[in-house]
């Protein structure tokens, strides 16, 4: 009850700045497709966007499907708190798991700095990594839990946010809410191995990313990012 108690404050108090403190959230409200996905996979349509089942059509790595769009870059040197909110409906007759969102730093070879996955039984968890070398030389590692809750896949709405702050020294903090409830909180902390990549900017992505291809839609309505300001 009182983990209940104390996520429903943490999402009003959220709220209620958000109606009083927003700001346009500049390079990260502006959005354009990813890696060149299969024509018609990808589609802007009144009120969002609708991803299907596409082709991974980047040479390289282990994942064969992607439908998926990306933000312009914000410099890694920023501090600020940005809110990514979305309504999702996904629908597919199987269950496969897929990420919905990630943080990019455009490396590759290696799991992104966060890179949010639905499992097959709907459970959340957010992946990440330190880029050590060249191809996939990497220290795999997770940020937060596995959440309690589950995103459906019989088309049924649901309200995903996601809450970035970011400490302008390559680092940021991380709450993932579905329905209004808090699901996963984690930090990631820029590496301190003298042979990690290090680099200069920080992108979003929304979209279906997987290792294996199936069938599916995912509509996202009333996608945006808004910087939220503290007043005090």
């Amino acid at each position: 009850m009182l983990k209940i108690l104390l996520s429903l404050l943490t999402f009003i108090s959220l709220m209620g700045c958000l109606e009083s403190t927003t700001r346009n959230a500049g390079p990260l409200n502006d959005w354009r497709l990813s890696c060149s996905p299969d024509a018609g996979s990808v589609r802007q349509v009144s009120g969002g966007w609708d991803f299907s089942t596409g082709n991974n059509n980047r040479v390289g790595g282990i994942f064969d499907q992607r439908a998926e769009i990306v933000s312009d870059n914000f410099p890694i040197n920023r501090a600020g708190d940005y809110l990514f909110t979305t309504t999702i409906a996904m629908t597919s007759p199987v269950n496969r798991e897929f990420s919905i969102f990630s943080i990019h730093d455009g490396r590759r070879g290696c799991a992104p700095p966060m890179q949010l996955f639905v499992q097959p039984d709907g459970r959340m968890y957010v992946a990440s990594a330190i880029k050590t070398g060249a191809g996939q030389s990497c220290i795999d590692q997770q940020l937060g839990g596995i959440s309690p809750d589950r995103i459906l896949r019989n088309g049924t709405e649901q309200d995903l946010r996601i809450l970035v702050q970011f400490d302008g020294a390559g680092g940021f903090g991380l709450t993932v809410w579905l329905d209004g409830e808090v699901q996963i909180t984690g930090r990631y902390r820029p590496p301190s191995d003298p042979n990690a990549l290090v680099t200069d900017r920080f992108f979003f992505k929304h979209g279906v990313y997987s290792r294996t291809v199936f069938d599916y839609l995912l509509q996202s309505r009333g996608m945006q990012v808004v910087r939220v300001l503290n007043d005090a």
